[in-house]
């Protein structure tokens, strides 16, 4: 109950920072925290998607052992704290200059998403579970979710295309020889 009520507050708070944003002035010892946000974020996402697999083990096998369905209860809980933190930790993160807005609100929403729908999972899951089908299906949009905030923030981090550029045929200019070089284009483009 204390981290269930802990995480409420955490999504309250959460939210008012989103309503908020364009007044959200983050100090210096916030921006620290927010720069672990790539350092966190990557447990939420094992943790919830532990969950999914976890419970289509659970509901397809049928099984109703306590201990079962309490080790599923934890990886929730525990994945849906650690993803409103690593969401507020994004929200810090975000207050800095450098980055390209369209990404970053894709990213961000994202992200709000899989953060109010996994508190809302934990906070609903005996009538979700009432449902065969529904715990399935809101396990493949979860998923679904994950990849997609997942690709936003890596192009944000590492450029757009980041996931598909080792497979990508890239045109490779051959080398000219010095005397035969035009200035502009073959040694000051290549370097911008």
């Amino acid at each position: 109950n204390i981290i269930f009520n802990g995480m409420l507050c955490l999504n309250i708070l959460l939210l008012f920072f989103v309503i908020m944003s364009n007044k959200l002035i983050v100090p210096a010892w916030l921006q620290v925290i927010g720069r672990m946000h790539p350092l966190l974020l990557h447990f939420p996402i094992v943790l919830l998607v532990l969950y999914i697999l976890w419970s289509v083990v659970i509901i397809s096998k049928k099984l109703n052992d306590p201990l079962l369905i309490e080790i599923g209860d934890w990886l929730l809980l525990i994945g849906a704290l650690s993803a409103v933190i690593t969401a507020l930790m994004g929200i810090f993160l975000s207050k800095e200059p450098g980055y390209n807005a369209e990404a970053l609100l894709y990213h961000q929403w994202s992200g709000l998403s899989i953060s109010f729908l996994s508190f809302g999972l934990y906070a609903f899951k005996k009538q979700v579970l009432n449902f065969k089908y529904l715990s399935p299906v809101i396990g493949a949009g979860f998923l679904v979710l994950i990849v997609f905030t997942g690709h936003q923030g890596a192009g944000i981090t590492h450029g757009d295309n980041f996931l598909m550029a080792p497979i990508n045929l890239i045109k490779v200019k051959p080398v000219v020889a010095i005397e035969d070089a035009f200035v502009y284009a073959d040694m000051v483009q290549p370097i911008l």
